[in-house]
C-alpha cells in the first residue's frame, strides 16, 4: 500500500535534511516519489559489489557499513537517527566495497539517485543539507581527536515515580547551558507548553508527530514511567528507535525489575545495548550501587546520583551546590568525558589528594579515572565517595610508624617492607572497601598492574577493589607477586606510570594527567651535578637499584603524559617515598601545582565546550 504524502511529510520533517525548506518545498519533496522504507534487524540494504541506487534519510534506528568478508561482521561505520547514507555513493557512482546493514529495526526515507539529483538541482537548500551532512562523518573520521557525540534525542525511563527529579535536574541544567529543550512526558505534574508535550502513552504516532514539530530544538527528551503500557518491550522498542540514547532511572530496591525489562528488550534487538544506560539514584549512606553483573552486560554506562548527606562522603559536588552525578550525565549528553590519570610514586602520590581538592574548588567534575600504584589506591578511594579530607585524616593514621620502626635508621622504609612482606595492605584497605567491586563505584575507575608472564599491563575495571589496589601497588623489590589466573602480578608502574592512554581507550576525550614521579632529587648518594670527580661517593647496590627505578619512572611518566591534554606535576622531589605521615603537606604541593595550571586547563576545557566550561573571573577562586 502506497504511503500518503502526509505520512511521507511527517517522516521528512523528522530529518535534518528538511532544515530551512519552506512548507511548500517539503511537500514537493514528499510528493516527488520518495518512499518510506522499513528495514528489519540484520536486513541488508545493499551488498558489496552493488551500485547503491538511492539515498536513505534515517528517521529512526541504525544502519552500519560492514565488510562482507568478516564473520561475524565488524562494523566500519554507523549511521543513526538524523544521519543519511548514499550521497557519497551517488557522487562516486561505483560499486560498493562493503555491505550496508540494519543493526536494529530502522525507518528511513528512500530517495532514488535520479530523483535525488533532480531535487538537489531544484532545491539548493536541500542540496546544501545533504552535502553538508555527508561531509560531517568524513571529517570526524579524519580527525577523531576530542570527538563529541551529541545525543540530540534521548529517552529517560523511570522504574519508579519517585525518581522524576532526575529528569528535572538534567533538563534544568541543559537549559542553563543555553539549550532549547523539547520535553515529551507522561508526568501529570508537567504543564503543557510550547516546550512541553504531555502524551497519553498509547500511540507512537503522536510522539513521532511531536518530534517532527521540534526539529529546530537543540534536544528532545522523551520521559515516561516504566509502569505505563509504553514500557512494555513490544511498545518500547519502536520508541527507542527514535532516540540516540536511553537512560533508565533505577533505585537499589527495584533494579531486578529493570534487569527483566532490559533482558526482554535486548533479546528483541541486540543493537539497543549500545544506547542503553542506567542512572542509579541512591542515598549517600549507601555509597556504592548493588552488584548487578547481568544488568551491567546489557548497558553501555552507568551513572550515580546521590541524595542526602554523609560527612565521610563527597562526590565532587560543585561549589554552587550542583550535584556532580547530574553533571556527569550532562557531560555525557554533550559528548564530554573528562578523565583523570593518577600516576604512581609511593608517599609522593599523596599529592593527588590536593589535586582532587583543587579540581573541586574550580568546579571541574571528573567523569572517570585510571590509576597506577598509589594512584590506584587514592583513585579508588575517591571514586568510592570518600572525600579527599577523609583520606587526609585516615591514611596518615593508618600508615603511622609504630614505635619500633621509629627507633630504626630509615625506619619508614623498613616499615614499608614489613607492610608488604606481611600483606598488611589488605586488612587496612578492607576496613573501607569491604568486598566492594570496581564496577559498583559511583565514578568509573581502572587500575593498572603488570603481568610478569606476558610482559603486558593488566587493566582492571571489574574486580574486587582491594585486590585491584594491592596488585597495582605491589612493589616487586619489597613483596612477592600475586598469582592469579595464570598471571604473576606486580606494581603497574613498571609499564605504565600515568595511565592516560587507558582513559582514551575507554572513551575519554579530555585527559588530565598527574605526574608525581618525574621530578627527581638533583642529588644521588651524596653526589650533585657540580661534585668534583675526586670527591664523589660510590653508591651501594641498593641505592643504585632504587635510583634506576626512579629514572625508569621518570621516562615512563614522560611517555604517559603524551596522551594527556594537561599534565599536573607537583614538586614532590624532596618528599621521601615512605613519608606517609607528611600526607597533608604533600597534598598541599598537589593543590599548588593544580592551581598553577588552572588557567590553561580552563581554557582547554572552554575550547572543548564553551557553554559547559565558561571562562569567568570569580573572586577568591584560582
Amino acid at each position: 500500500m502506497a504511503e500518503s504524502v502526509e505520512e511521507i511529510l511527517s517522516f521528512l520533517l523528522l530529518h535534518p535534511a528538511s532544515r530551512g525548506l519552506a512548507e511548500e518545498e517539503c511537500r514537493k519533496v514528499a510528493a516527488s516519489g520518495v518512499r518510506i522504507r522499513s528495514f528489519a534487524q540484520d536486513e541488508i540494504v545493499y551488498s558489496a559489489g552493488e551500485i547503491p541506487a538511492a539515498i536513505w534519510l534515517i528517521v529512526s534506528g541504525r544502519l552500519c557499513l560492514a565488510s562482507h568478508r568478516d564473520q561475524p561482521r565488524i562494523p566500519i561505520a554507523r549511521f543513526g537517527t538524523h544521519d543519511q547514507v548514499g550521497v557519497i555513493e551517488l557522487v562516486r557512482g561505483e560499486p560498493a566495497t562493503v555491505d550496508l546493514i540494519a543493526e536494529e529495526p530502522t525507518w528511513a526515507l528512500e530517495i532514488p539517485h535520479d530523483l535525488a539529483v533532480s531535487l538537489m538541482e531544484s532545491l539548493p537548500v536541500l542540496a546544501r543539507n545533504l552535502l553538508r551532512d555527508a561531509a560531517v562523518p568524513m571529517s570526524e573520521f579524519l580527525d577523531s581527536s576530542q570527538k563529541r557525540e551529541w545525543a540530540k534525542s534521548l529517552a529517560i525511563i523511570h522504574v519508579s515515580q519517585h525518581t522524576r527529579q532526575v529528569t528535572n535536574a538534567v533538563v534544568d541544567r541543559l537549559i542553563d547551558l543555553g539549550e532549547s529543550i523539547g520535553r515529551i512526558t507522561d508526568d501529570p505534574d508537567q504543564i503543557p507548553s510550547e516546550t512541553t508535550f504531555r502524551f497519553s502513552g498509547e500511540e507512537t504516532a503522536e510522539i513521532r508527530a511531536q518530534l517532527g514539530k521540534w526539529t529546530k530544538m537543540d534536544r528532545v527528551v522523551l520521559e515516561f514511567e516504566s509502569e505505563t503500557k509504553t514500557a512494555d518491550p513490544q511498545r518500547l522498542s519502536p520508541l527507542l528507535q527514535y532516540v540516540q540514547q536511553a537512560f533508565f532511572v533505577v533505585t537499589p530496591e527495584n533494579h531486578a525489575k529493570l534487569e527483566t525489562m532490559l533482558s526482554d528488550l535486548v533479546a528483541q534487538t541486540r543493537a539497543f545495548r549500545d544506547k542503553l544506560n542506567v542512572i542509579w539514584v541512591v542515598s549517600a549512606a549507601e555509597r556504592v550501587i548493588p552488584l548487578a553483573p547481568e544488568l551491567q552486560k546489557m548497558i553501555t554506562r552507568h551513572f550515580v546520583v546521590h541524595h542526602g548527606d554523609d560527612e565521610l562522603l563527597h562526590y565532587g559536588d560543585l561549589p554552587d551546590g550542583l550535584n556532580a552525578g547530574t553533571e556527569r550525565i550532562v557531560h555525557a549528553l554533550r559528548g564530554v568525558q573528562i578523565g583523570l590519570a593518577l600516576g604512581g610514586g609511593a608517599a609522593r602520590g599523596m599529592a593527588h589528594l590536593g589535586v582532587f581538592q583543587a579540581l573541586e574548588r574550580a568546579g571541574i567534575v571528573v567523569d572517570l579515572m585510571a590509576g597506577t600504584s598509589v594512584g590506584a589506591m587514592l583513585g579508588v578511594t575517591y571514586c568510592a565517595g570518600f572525600s579527599a579530607e577523609f583520606a587526609l585524616g585516615s591514611y596518615p593514621s593508618d600508615l603511622k610508624l609504630p614505635r619500633f620502626f621509629r627507633m630504626l635508621p630509615g625506619g619508614g622504609k623498613w616499615y614499608l617492607i614489613w607492610k608488604y612482606r606481611t600483606r598488611g595492605w589488605d586488612p587496612m584497605l578492607r576496613r573501607y572497601f569491604q568486598r566492594w567491586r570496581l564496577e559498583q563505584l559511583p565514578i568509573p575507575i581502572e587500575t593498572v598492574s603488570a603481568d610478569l608472564v606476558s610482559g603486558e599491563e593488566v587493566i582492571r575495571s571489574q574486580f574486587d577493589c582491594v585486590d585491584a589496589i594491592t596488585e597495582s601497588i605491589n612493589l616487586p623489590q619489597l613483596s612477592p607477586p600475586y598469582l592469579r589466573d595464570g598471571k604473576v602480578l606486580v606494581d603497574g608502574g613498571i609499564l605504565n606510570v600515568i595511565p592516560a592512554d587507558a582513559l582514551i581507550r575507554r572513551g575519554a576525550n579530555f585527559v588530565i594527567g598527574v605526574d608525581v614521579a618525574s621530578r627527581m632529587e638533583r642529588e644521588f648518594a651524596g653526589n650533585k651535578p657540580d661534585t668534583p670527580t675526586g670527591q664523589m661517593r660510590k653508591p651501594s647496590i641498593t641505592q643504585v637499584i632504587r635510583r634506576v627505578r626512579q629514572v625508569q619512572d621518570r621516562n615512563l611518566c614522560r611517555i604517559g603524559s603524551l596522551s594527556a591534554d594537561v599534565t599536573i606535576t607537583p614538586d614532590v622531589a624532596d618528599v621521601d617515598i615512605a613519608a606517609f605521615e607528611d600526607t597533608r603537606q604533600t597534598a598541599q604541593l598537589g593543590m599548588a601545582a593544580a592551581e598553577r595550571i588552572l588557567p590553561s586547563l580552563r581554557q582547554k576545557l572552554h575550547d572543548l565546550d564553551p557553554q559547559l566550561f565558561p571562562i569567568t573571573e570569580t573572586p577568591g577562586v584560582p
